[in-house]
């Protein structure tokens, strides 16, 4: 096994076991071992990831039924009887993937030295070709397929060319100008500390059904699961991003810095919903 396949194994690997403790709160003991492609199997569901550096660098998951809707099961504190193939469990199952899928992003950041990101989970066919490893957890046996395409093992950092006679760099047209002076001010400011916060969604509820609010009641926001989460400072938005697992710990990470109109747009919303309104 070349070290780029066992990094990204163990990446992964890690990734599993660090989401199902954070969602279950008890450590899975999780075996990975190598294991064949096989002949395909209709009863089998199979969901790949495409990573940014191209549509040849996929990870497919694989995994019949009672595997993948034990795995959402397990996570929402269910038996599989309790909801078998629900949406809800199947969007849980996908969760998993994707924040697993994100930690190998990472990885690959680190070693290309180049940002890599990963597509969102989509049902897929079984792969023809590549690395393929059985996940299993637990003692009832269940296990997933986990496969990385040739070309994601392959991947290389990217190299510049080289120009054996490289021109000499325009002239600055700020050279000659006055150079403008530090603000004092503005080194006294670096030490102030500001409230940030991640913005999961709004919506608007009648009284009445705010007062019938009670544990184990669910608040449905105006935001999708995919959708990206609005880092707010003080009360105004400054980014977009998506949620992560860090070690264990949720995480943000930065996917655009909002533009001065957006930014005054979307502050606009927020103090124009914010009477009533449930972040």
């Amino acid at each position: 096994m070349s070290n780029t396949a066992q990094e990204l194994l163990e990446t992964w690997a890690d990734g599993f076991t660090q989401v199902l403790e954070m969602m279950t709160g008890v450590k899975p003991t999780v075996r990975v071992e190598p294991a064949a492609l096989s002949a395909p199997d209709a009863s089998w569901s199979w969901w790949k990831h495409c990573f940014s550096l191209g549509s040849a660098y996929e990870l497919a998951v694989g995994g019949d039924q009672e595997s993948w809707v034990g795995l959402g099961a397990q996570c929402l504190g269910l038996t599989p009887a309790e909801g078998e193939n629900t949406e809800e469990i199947r969007s849980t199952y996908q969760e998993v993937l994707n924040q697993c899928a994100g930690v190998v992003a990472q990885a690959l950041t680190r070693r290309l030295g180049e940002e890599v990101s990963a597509g969102e989970v989509a049902p897929a066919q079984q792969p023809e070709t590549g690395l393929s490893f059985r996940v299993a957890w637990g003692d009832n046996g269940c296990g997933l397929l986990l496969v990385f395409a040739p070309a994601l093992l392959q991947a290389q950092p990217t190299q510049p060319p080289v120009s054996r006679s490289a021109p000499s760099p325009p002239p600055d047209p700020a050279e000659g100008m006055p150079t403008a002076r530090p603000s004092k001010t503005m080194g006294l400011l670096m030490n102030v500390e500001l409230p940030l916060s991640i913005s999961f969604g709004r919506t608007r509820l009648p009284l009445r059904e705010l007062l019938k609010l009670n544990t184990g009641s669910i608040v449905e926001l105006n935001r999708a699961v995919g959708d990206l989460v609005e880092v707010v400072v003080n009360n105004c938005v400054i980014a977009q991003g998506e949620v992560v697992v860090v070690e264990g710990n949720y995480a943000v990470r930065i996917r655009q810095i909002v533009s001065k109109s957006e930014r005054l747009a979307l502050n606009s919303a927020v103090r124009t919903a914010r009477a009533g309104v449930i972040q």
